[in-house]
């Protein structure tokens, strides 16, 4: 798949002309040598001082401050690489550039890598968004992805792996601030997690490149709440839930029933283990017929309406605090009876990020 190709090759790929981010590359592409893997760990780490070795590295640890600088990867038809870098050369808010093609094996796709130096007072997400539009790069969806430079808090003492001799060492930071490569989304203060790759020469470091894995701060979370909002409007939409113990029930005869109330009805039927059916119908006057006929199957019916609702801030309890939701409107299962205009409680399930409610659903208490 073309669009996991690139997330790929940009999650891997660091930029040949970033001094620390050369030695790297190669670690991450390097074939491998037929060295002795039978020698032992120890008297090769033994001997560290006089040679290099590639560690794998993961931390928690917390963002400081943006580094005003973009890394960016993207699919292009164009093969006049310096045309591509004066077109990014031109949108505002870039300083400079150093950039590379990347064709892979027996594949016409090209890829443009990039690392971008961002003017002082730039948004970097506005930088990033004006890039991407540029025509020299494809426009379909996933063929543009970009992160940027932040500075985070070194972790101090850190267990490192190196995978070739399958041995573990500690590794203490002199210094108090490194700094990776991150989502665009991610913030000063946020809590992530980082990885990459880290070249030492005795207890020098010679290159170090981190990648963002997860923000803990800015993953979406649940939450849950109950609230009374005022119905906006109805839709001609309802629903049918209907449940028995037993499996045996006339399908057909249901189907031909259902059809004959509302031609432009949709079901569902589930007879593997217990009986069930949902019915999704638009005809208000076919409720009480619909309601009978499946109660008089041995099944036990609920029907709700969709209903229409606006509303910009929740108040979720067990947060303590006001979410907002930028949609500003959402739907809600409500009482077939229930009419524009009146007060219901609702049962409310979602995701938030940040103060933000990502998704949203809702139903009527009952």
């Amino acid at each position: 798949m073309k669009n996991n190709k690139i997330l790929k090759w940009f999650g891997l790929f660091i930029v040949a002309v970033m001094a620390l981010s050369m030695l790297a590359a190669g670690l991450l592409y390097r074939e491998n040598d037929s060295s002795d893997t039978t020698a032992d760990a120890a008297d090769i780490l033994a001997n560290q001082n006089q040679a290099t070795f590639n560690y794998e590295i993961t931390f928690d640890t917390n963002t400081l401050k943006e580094l005003n600088a973009l890394r960016f990867a993207a699919k292009t038809s164009l093969t006049d690489k310096q045309a591509i870098d004066d077109a990014v050369l031109g949108v505002e808010g870039v300083s400079k550039i150093s950039s590379k093609f990347v064709k892979q094996p027996n594949e016409t796709d090209w890829y443009y890598f990039a690392e971008v130096t961002l003017k002082r007072t730039s948004d970097t997400l506005a930088v990033s968004d004006a890039i991407s539009l540029l025509e020299v790069f494809d426009s379909e969806e996933g063929s543009f992805e970009a992160m940027k430079y932040m500075t985070i808090a070194s972790p101090g003492k850190v267990s490192i792996h190196n995978t070739d001799l399958n041995v573990d060492r500690d590794f203490n930071f002199e210094v108090t601030t490194l700094s990776a490569i991150v989502s665009l989304e991610t913030l000063p203060e946020d809590s992530i997690t980082v990885s990459g790759t880290m070249t030492l020469k005795g207890n020098a470091i010679q290159s170090l490149d981190l990648l963002e894995q997860m923000n803990n701060t800015g993953a979406p979370k649940q939450f849950s709440a109950t609230s009374s909002f005022t119905i906006v409007s109805l839709e001609d939409e309802f629903v049918l839930e209907a449940e028995k113990d037993s499996n045996i029930f006339d399908e057909n005869y249901l189907r031909e029933s259902v059809l004959a109330l509302d031609g432009n009805a949709e079901m569902y039927f589930d007879a593997s283990d217990t009986g069930a059916a949902s019915v999704l119908f638009f005809d208000e006057s076919a409720v009480t017929a619909l309601t009978k006929l499946f109660e008089d199957s041995n099944f036990s019916v609920t029907v709700t309406r969709t209903a229409n609702f606006d509303e910009n801030y929740f108040s979720v309890p067990e947060l303590g605090s006001l979410l907002s939701y930028p949609e500003g409107s959402f739907t809600a299962k409500v009482s077939p009876e229930r009419k524009a205009g009146d007060e219901v409680e609702l049962s409310l399930y979602g995701y938030y990020s940040r103060d933000k409610i990502l998704f949203i659903s809702a139903e009527e208490m009952k």
